[in-house]
């Protein structure tokens, strides 16, 4: 087999195998119906001339001896193809497991999008808890696999498994960074935002004044804006969240 050969595969050799010797419990009861006629044979032949079984209990040995070792042999490879097949099949459902966390993960750390606040959520509902079990569960089929397999097959179940490790390792060291840079970003654009309208407010106030309108509603804009709803200790936190995710 090779990794590219389905689950389904290997257990459709396995039903072959089991299909091949279905009957050996049949040769078995056709060998030992063998052995029951010889014996009536030498017993009825007491009372006559004797008969030199000695060919025959040859014969027969050979036969229950070569039997044996094909029974033995039937059910060694059955075992084996049987714990090849499992092994394949956990390889294969862990080795989905990791590919589909591992795709989910950079779909989710690539995202662009204007908003932050949905993007910082979906980010740390998915790295909240990383299950390493999915990456050592993985490595540890893997590993059995290799020792069943010649030295080409290792070879490439082993680059299997470092490549997915190194982008597991990749993703996970990345995830905190990007996370930090959502919230920057995140904070950076509620200060171009308020600064923004800081700016506006302030361009309208020296409109105001330069078309000499009532200074005393202009003083009551400018303290609702910047005093009351107290913008400058507002920013001041701000910039300091922003120098945290710096």
């Amino acid at each position: 087999y090779s990794i590219q050969v389905s689950v389904k595969r290997v257990e459709e050799f396995l039903e072959q195998h089991r299909n091949y010797f279905a009957d050996i419990g049949y040769y078995q009861s056709l060998i030992e119906s063998k052995g029951k006629l010889i014996l009536t044979m030498k017993k009825s032949n007491e009372m006559f001339i004797p008969l030199n079984f000695a060919p025959i209990d040859e014969q027969y040995q050979h036969l229950t001896d070569t039997f044996e070792k094909i029974s033995k042999q039937v059910t060694y490879w059955d075992n084996e193809f049987n714990q090849h097949c499992q092994l394949w099949k956990n390889f294969h459902q862990r080795l989905k497991h990791l590919q589909d966390w591992i795709d989910q993960a950079q779909n989710i750390v690539n995202e662009k999008q204007d908003d932050c606040v949905y993007l910082i959520r979906k980010h740390k509902d998915f790295f909240h808890i990383i299950d390493d079990e999915i990456l050592h569960g993985f490595t540890k089929s893997g590993r059995e696999l290799l020792h069943i397999r010649d030295k080409n097959e290792q070879k490439e179940i082993q680059y299997l498994i470092d490549t997915l490790e190194l982008k597991w390792k990749t993703i996970v060291c990345y995830a905190p960074i990007r996370l930090l840079r959502l919230k920057f970003e995140r904070i950076e654009n509620i200060i171009v935002k308020e600064l923004e309208q800081a700016e506006n407010e302030l361009n309208h106030e020296l409109k105001q004044l330069e078309h000499q309108q009532d200074i005393s509603e202009i003083l009551r804009r400018h303290n609702e804006h910047f005093q009351l709803n107290n913008f400058h200790p507002t920013m001041e936190i701000h910039m300091r969240d922003l120098q945290t995710y710096a």
